[in-house]
């Protein structure tokens, strides 16, 4: 699922006839992203007792509602150019189930 909302706020002066600040919003909300990784190889080190040290290979799923990432950008006007600047970014991750296949310690 993609939303896509955009929002403009002008305060304009009567008297002198011009605008004085323009600003637009826009947000960008993607859903339900499911992605299935597998075979990532991973590495790691603890430093903090109990040290340890592990590599191997794992799957990855993100299951139920999956990502769900929000993007806010505003419009800048500024130049001649206009381009979006990124304000925010929201990500929500709702179940992430990590099943390692292979690593050297159980």
């Amino acid at each position: 699922m993609v939303e896509i909302h955009a929002r403009s706020d002008l305060e304009f002066n009567v008297p002198k006839m011009e605008a004085e600040k323009a600003r637009t919003r826009a947000l960008l909300k993607v859903a339900e992203i499911k992605p299935k990784m597998c075979g990532i190889n991973f590495w790691f080190r603890r430093k903090t007792f109990p040290k340890m040290e592990d590599q191997g290979t794992a799957n990855v799923l993100l299951e139920g509602k999956g990502v769900t990432l929000r993007v806010v950008l505003d419009l800048n006007n500024s130049s001649s150019m206009p381009n979006f600047k990124v304000a925010r970014v929201y990500v929500d991750i709702d179940k992430l189930k990590i099943d390692v296949t292979q690593a050297k310690h159980e």
